[in-house]
């Protein structure tokens, strides 16, 4: 617990008692990004631009989340990320878009269709762009409105990026989840959320080289598998396997506690328990007040300790 008489961001004091992310990442199909000038409101999807498009999506079969991000060109721009059929990568469509209503419209088609469905939409000036194989893409949370933690340490990872790597596309997103661990990230095309990054993690995600250290210290889990302990097992697999697998694995619940993490020639049983009890403090408040209490996990795997 913080002292009283500190104010510790809550980015830097989760990550100086060691919590671990795994587990903490969102489970989507669809990534929806629509281009809106901040400010943005707590919570975002609130803003009357976007709670109708909100509103469809929400209502859609497929599991999908719409963000907020600072305009990237000078034509506002809807982009839709979506997991391949049968596969963990994902590919990219862009629709330009005028106001509130053309928005919501293209997203209440993209809402209603499939996966792999998304080419046959007509936007106001015709169908997607469509990318099947995209660039490194970073969607960095840097809404200072949801936390200080996002707003300050999101947009200086952000403007690192800029400058120094300009072959990584740069989304500045609303809140992804998880501020206590900012600057927070997803990372596409494979789907990944990060926890704690800086350039040098930005580095190895854009030449697909992070390492199992990456993944125990910083790794909050894969769109691809549920949140909680699947997301847990997924990760402790992967740092098993020691290198990264194929993006595409399966994770399927056993006996109590116990996950299989398989890929098309490896597989390997996870066990999965709750650790430690966690205080999650409010950023930069005296004491940290008001304290919720959340946890993080331990896993092992065959015989082995538990980590």
């Amino acid at each position: 617990m913080p002292p009283v008489d500190s104010s510790p961001p809550c980015s830097a004091f989760t990550k100086s008692i060691a919590v671990r992310p795994a587990g903490s990442g969102l489970c989507l199909e669809r990534v929806v990004v629509a281009s809106l000038p901040e400010p943005w409101p707590k919570p975002a999807l609130g803003h009357q631009t976007l709670r109708p498009a909100a509103t469809a999506l929400a209502q859609s079969a497929i599991m999908g989340r719409l963000f907020a991000a600072a305009p990237w060109t000078d034509v506002p721009t809807l982009e839709v990320y979506e997991r391949q059929p049968g596969g963990g990568v994902f590919e990219r469509f862009s629709w330009a878009y005028r106001d509130a209503r053309e928005l919501s419209e293209i997203v209440a088609s993209v809402a209603e269709r499939p996966i792999g469905a998304l080419a046959t939409i007509e936007g106001p000036s015709g169908p997607p762009t469509c990318t099947l194989v995209i660039e490194p893409t970073m969607l960095l949370c840097t809404q200072g409105s949801h936390d200080m933690c996002c707003g300050r340490l999101g947009n200086e990872l952000a403007d690192t990026i800029a400058a120094e790597r300009p072959g990584v596309v740069l989304r500045r997103v609303s809140h992804t989840g998880g501020h206590r661990f900012a600057p927070t990230l997803l990372a596409l095309p494979s789907g990944r959320m990060w926890a704690w990054a800086d350039l040098g993690l930005i580095d190895r995600i854009a030449s697909n080289a992070e390492t199992s250290a990456d993944l125990a210290a910083k790794c909050r889990g894969s769109l691809a598998t549920q949140t909680g302990p699947a997301q847990v097992a997924e990760v402790a697999a992967r740092i098993h396997w020691g290198v990264e697998p194929p993006e595409t694995v399966t994770v399927a619940a056993g006996s109590s506690n116990s996950w299989t993490v398989r890929t098309s020639n490896d597989e390997v049983d996870v066990q999965v328990r709750t650790g430690r009890a966690i205080p999650t403090i409010a950023c930069e408040s005296p004491g940290g007040q008001p304290i919720k209490v959340t946890t993080d996990y331990q896993w092992k795997i065959g015989d082995g300790p538990w980590i």
